[in-house]
């Protein structure tokens, strides 16, 4: 049989996630979406003039999406809102189906088997639906978890979705692009020695994952944006692509088969990790990590994971060994572009802001913030606040 295979780039319909806090505007970004029609599950969309149907069962939702696969009616795109009330749908019926009251009260743990089912089958008619050319985008609550990863002394605070942790790892799986919405607030420390939230009156999008919260995105979004659809449409038009990948650095070693698959772990990275893995002290952060990741090898890692343990290993190794002090460098030129004030803040947090500069693909690897773009740089000056959260560093 001969393949049938394609090139270049194919324009699908949106798959997206946008998720937030109660009350910071997610159900006013979908009304900005194209020509969008509500499937209102939690009755949040009566304040605001746009097309709706509202369900309150978990049949009722199957029924109408059957429907708008059959007809559009011009509609471009459905607006789910919100995911985590049509998860209670779902459970209500589950529920009822088995005669219980409670999902634990279903032996052997079936209970929520049956639950994460149904969350699948609700996706599959998502899909459904955007086989018809209708984007579809979910909207969900947010809240915070604590995330303790392997190596670290401490767990921190993430936010996440509104949902059981596996159908939420099942909606991360089916999004192509998650937004997190949220209110621009800065830390800052009283003259009393306390930490205050300061600002909070202009909401942000977020749109490239953090220890923060959940993101992600194909499209070469800017990692922090202002909470306006225009910013959005040229994606729902089919106007912006997904950003050319770079080439891996060359191989030290040659991989076992076949080239790098997209965003899979390369084989300069393999390379150092299964050195690192013959040092004791390494042996065990990087068994943590594929228990953490769930993986059984490490040519199973994606490149971010695998360059998240690699850094660790580094870390610890430069703490074990503690080698002397070499002389210090030459004091590197100041960067061309007039950063003033600044200038101090980037050189004291430039690893940070170096590795996650390449991974927006601002910069390429072995180049620093000194090498960005002027029109990169202006909005890092403009906006040095929201730009050291997507970082993941304080704000200067």
């Amino acid at each position: 049989m001969a393949l049938k295979i394609t090139k270049g780039i194919q324009k699908k319909p949106i798959k997206a996630v946008i998720y937030g806090p109660p009350g910071v505007g997610k159900t006013t970004l979908g009304a900005g979406l194209p020509k969008p029609l509500f499937i209102d599950a939690e009755d949040g969309t009566a304040q605001l003039d746009l097309a709706r149907v509202q369900v309150s069962t978990a049949a009722g939702l199957r029924s109408t999406i059957a429907e708008i696969r059959k007809d559009r009616q011009g509609f471009e795109t459905l607006v789910i809102d919100t995911g985590d009330w049509v998860e209670t749908l779902i459970t209500e019926e589950t529920l009822a189906a088995q005669k219980v009251k409670n999902i634990e009260d279903v032996g052997y743990g079936k209970g929520w088997t049956y639950l994460r089912e149904a969350w699948s089958r609700f996706l599959a008619d998502l899909d459904a639906i955007a086989t018809t050319g209708m984007h579809v985008v979910i909207l969900a609550h947010s809240v915070t978890q604590k995330i303790a990863l392997p190596g670290q002394p401490a767990a921190y605070d993430t936010f996440s979705l509104k949902l059981d942790p596996k159908n939420s790892e099942r909606l991360k799986e089916w999004a192509s692009m998650i937004l997190f919405l949220n209110y621009d607030v800065q830390v800052q420390k009283g003259k009393d020695g306390r930490m205050r939230g300061v600002g909070g009156d202009e909401r942000v999008l977020f749109t490239s994952p953090s220890a923060a919260w959940i993101a992600k995105n194909r499209f070469g979004l800017d990692p922090v944006l202002t909470a306006d659809a225009a910013h959005l449409l040229p994606i729902f038009a089919g106007k912006v692509t997904a950003p050319a990948r770079q080439e891996p650095p060359p191989a030290t070693t040659t991989p076992a088969k076949g080239e790098d698959l997209p965003g899979l772990i390369t084989p300069a990275q393999l390379a150092k990790l299964q050195a690192h893995n013959k040092v004791t002290w390494c042996i065990e952060i990087i068994a943590k990590a594929l228990e953490y990741y769930k993986e059984t090898a490490l040519d199973l890692l994606t490149e971010e994971q695998a360059a998240k343990i690699i850094q660790r290993c580094e870390e610890e190794n430069a703490k074990r060994n503690n080698p002397p002090a070499d002389p210090a460098p030459a004091t590197p030129a100041a960067p061309s572009y007039p950063w003033g004030n600044l200038l101090p803040w980037l050189q004291a947090n430039a690893t940070s802001i170096n590795a996650k500069l390449i991974d927006w693909k601002w910069i390429s690897p072995g180049q620093t913030f000194a090498d960005l773009s002027p029109e990169n740089c202006d909005k890092i000056k403009a906006r040095p606040a929201p730009f050291a959260r997507g970082v993941g560093i304080s704000a200067p």
